[in-house]
């Protein structure tokens, strides 16, 4: 994603970002918890100031599910990658299922909920629609 410039937007021009080593080791001791609470807090504040109250699509506050790869690796993996293999090679990512509103109004998002790899079957990683259950059910 940095070597596509995908982050351009994110940064004032002449802005040097991190390298990717300082990006991984960052993301391997990240509070995931920690995350989810800040994350509740921002919705909790938003329900407070009736930021929902005319919905966002004719009256109805609406929120879409969809799963999504947030990063990989064919060289590094850790204990909770996903792999898919492709012939001779293996590519190790990490996958989650976000919620978040849509239609007029703030774009929030709600929840979200990783993959967990082996779940469905001893060699088989977690489906979508496991996620996605287990993400509605912990954001009611």
């Amino acid at each position: 994603m940095i070597k596509n410039h995908e982050f351009s937007k994110l940064f004032p021009g002449g802005t040097k970002l991190p390298q990717i080593d300082a990006i991984r080791d960052t993301l391997k001791v990240i509070d995931i918890n920690g995350l989810n609470q800040i994350n509740y807090h921002i919705i909790k504040k938003s329900v407070e100031n009736k930021v929902f109250v005319d919905g966002t699509i004719d009256g109805y506050t609406v929120a879409a599910i969809d799963g999504t790869k947030f990063f990989g690796s064919n060289k590094k993996s850790c204990p909770e990658c996903l792999k898919n293999t492709k012939g001779k090679k293996i590519h190790c990512f990490h996958s989650g299922a976000v919620m978040s509103t849509v239609g007029m109004g703030p774009k929030l998002v709600i929840g979200f909920e990783m993959y967990k790899p082996g779940q469905d079957a001893t060699s088989k990683d977690e489906g979508e629609l496991n996620v996605g259950k287990r993400l509605i059910k912990r954001s009611e």
